[in-house]
């Protein structure tokens, strides 16, 4: 999380937001994204060495395509559920979420480029 991190995330427009993910997660495998700002700012270590140059906390708000979540468990990873055996083609969710009838918080899985940086905020 500083600055030169900021510019490899925005750096490559064809893969949009190049992830850095957790390994073990509340809501599954994958790229975590706050609906809410105020989540990555209040979180402790989220955004502890999120600077710029003139000492101005920095925050991606990032586009997400969120497609058709699930509820993430802690033991899922990018092999994402089915949304029902039987249907045929095999459809499958497309990312995490902590509450499927007002989502906070949204895991994109691992090594699938759905979030893209839109901006770059700085605030002290």
């Amino acid at each position: 999380g500083s600055a030169e991190v900021v510019d490899e995330i925005i750096s490559d427009p064809r893969v949009g937001f190049k992830a850095w993910y957790n390994e073990r997660g509340l809501w599954g495998q994958g790229v975590y994204f706050a609906r809410d700002a105020v989540y990555s700012v209040e979180c402790p270590g989220c955004c502890d060495e999120c600077f710029d140059a003139k000492g101005n906390r920095m925050v991606l708000l990032c586009l997400v395509q969120t497609g058709l979540p699930t509820v993430g468990e802690e033991h899922l990873t990018r092999d994402m559920p089915k949304v029902h055996e039987e249907m045929r083609p095999k459809i499958t969710y497309d990312t995490f979420v902590d509450c499927p009838s007002n989502p906070e918080m949204f895991v994109t899985p691992v090594g699938v480029s759905l979030a893209y940086p839109a901006y770059v905020i700085h605030f002290s």
